[in-house]
């Protein structure tokens, strides 16, 4: 057995599906069987394939929602499901006609996560590049009317809101402005991040924070508006 894993990781699949299946009947076999159906049944409703494999568990499994109508799906990275702390609140993902959706590196999404994106607007997600990790805690809420951009090695605290539009009309127009968040950026705990705002590599989004103008490069903001506390910062994971 030993061998053939190796074999499995070394040769027949590159981005590891055979080997992380593999590794888990070892330990766990009805664990196993349950967790690759799950992961296959949704990486069908994201992609329209069974295999590769790029919809995975981690921990308790998560009650998902998948609505993908004629959306490009673009998968260079796995969608990892994660229970953080046992919770089992429900994920949904809604991508409109049209639209786009990319993974671009590994990105974990936390119990309570919903996302929408409206018939032809585009959300890219960087995922996991350099750091240990990627992705959002928990009961966030991501909505897209045109287009978001979130960077690699981005971490997004629970209780965080993000959006391009204003989703009403306000004196007979929608405002609609897109956002852009760059590469290692640390976004707290209930921020929200309103349309039109481009947020600087390296960055630190305070906890509560209302972010509604850009925000430079390595700047720690916080407050409602925001405004920045602190240059030249840096953090880590």
């Amino acid at each position: 057995m030993k061998y053939l894993e190796k074999f499995l990781k070394r040769k027949l699949n590159k981005d590891g599906s055979l080997y992380f299946c593999l590794s888990v009947v070892r330990s766990r076999p009805l664990a196993f069987i349950t967790t690759c159906l799950y992961s296959s049944y949704y990486t069908k409703r994201l992609t329209g394939k069974l295999w590769p494999i790029v919809v995975r568990f981690r921990g308790k499994l998560v009650p998902l929602t998948i609505s993908v109508k004629s959306a490009n799906v673009v998968t260079e990275g796995n969608l990892i499901i994660e229970s953080w702390q046992n919770g089992t609140a429900p994920i949904s993902i809604a991508l409109g006609r049209g639209s786009k959706f990319a993974i671009e590196g590994d990105f974990i999404i936390g119990q309570g996560v919903k996302i929408a994106v409206s018939d032809g607007a585009t959300l890219s997600l960087g995922g996991r590049k350099h750091s240990t990790g990627s992705g959002i805690t928990c009961d966030s809420i991501i909505m897209v009317r045109s287009r978001v951009e979130i960077g690699a090695d981005v971490i997004i605290s629970w209780g965080v809101f993000i959006t391009d539009s204003d989703w009403h009309k306000i004196n007979g127009a929608e405002d609609v402005l897109p956002v852009q968040i760059g590469d290692n950026v640390w976004i707290s705990h209930d921020a929200s991040i309103l349309k039109g705002v481009k947020i600087g590599a390296g960055s630190i989004v305070g906890a509560k924070s209302l972010v509604i103008g850009s925000v430079p490069e390595r700047c720690l903001v916080g407050g409602a508006p925001a405004k920045i506390i602190r240059e030249n910062v840096s953090w880590s994971r």
